[in-house]
């Protein structure tokens, strides 16, 4: 019984449910303080992991750069190399491969400085218990490439309403669920649904500057493929 309880509490995260056995879910949260508790520390469990492999993942990149930097000179030609490979490479396929990896490098360390700065912030007040759960759930979904179709639907929901209703709650993290909403939209490599997301996030939020690099980036990459 617990194996099953915990399957659900782990489908409800990923936002693997359909949208009859999440309503259904949500109201035996609300109603269940001991389930409720549950997914609470379910829900603590996996930020704990996210915060460990980020920091895992930092320690190898920075150990790996700082092995570059020790490379002989004798080994230097081979960087000469690799630098010509890749300008022949963006010569044969063309400056959008150039501007997709670019955009999607960029979209890979927002969404996990997004995910991270929205944990920091409802760790420290009161929040909806649901919707801190739904909304860090889906937020993992896009830093992870898990489940895009679903978390786009969900993520399309909640930036719509938190645009057209005021939602004490949901209202100050509007610029952060549209961004994160586009990052899953360039994730599926549907970049036009991406650009009008953006655009409204930009317009909403004049001062949103990560919003706007990414959109620009966007732009590169439709002009790059007419």
């Amino acid at each position: 019984m617990e194996n099953d309880i915990t399957a659900l509490i782990d489908r409800f995260l990923r936002g693997e449910m359909s949208i009859d056995e999440e309503t259904k879910f949500k109201k035996e949260i609300q109603g269940d303080p001991a389930l409720k508790q549950q997914v609470k520390e379910h829900l603590l469990l996996v930020r704990g992991i996210h915060h460990v492999m980020k920091e895992q993942d930092d320690k190898i990149i920075n150990s790996i750069y700082a092995t570059n930097k020790k490379i002989s000179p004798k080994w230097q030609w081979l960087k000469i190399s690799s630098i010509a490979a890749a300008i022949a490479l963006l010569v044969v396929v063309g400056h959008d491969v150039l501007y997709i990896h670019s955009t999607h490098d960029y979209a890979d360390s927002l969404s996990q400085t997004l995910t991270d700065e929205y944990n920091f912030q409802v760790s420290r007040g009161n929040s909806d218990d649901i919707l801190d759960i739904k909304l860090f759930s889906l937020f993992a979904n896009v830093a992870s490439k898990e489940n895009l179709d679903t978390t786009i639907i969900e993520l399309s929901e909640l930036y719509a309403q938190s645009r057209n209703e005021y939602v004490d709650y949901i209202d100050d993290f509007t610029t952060q669920i549209g961004i994160q909403l586009a990052i899953a939209y360039i994730y599926n490599n549907e970049y036009k649904a991406a650009k009008e997301v953006l655009e409204c996030v930009v317009e909403d939020n004049p001062n949103a500057k990560d919003a706007q690099i990414l959109l620009q980036k966007i732009k590169s990459i439709l002009f790059a493929k007419i």
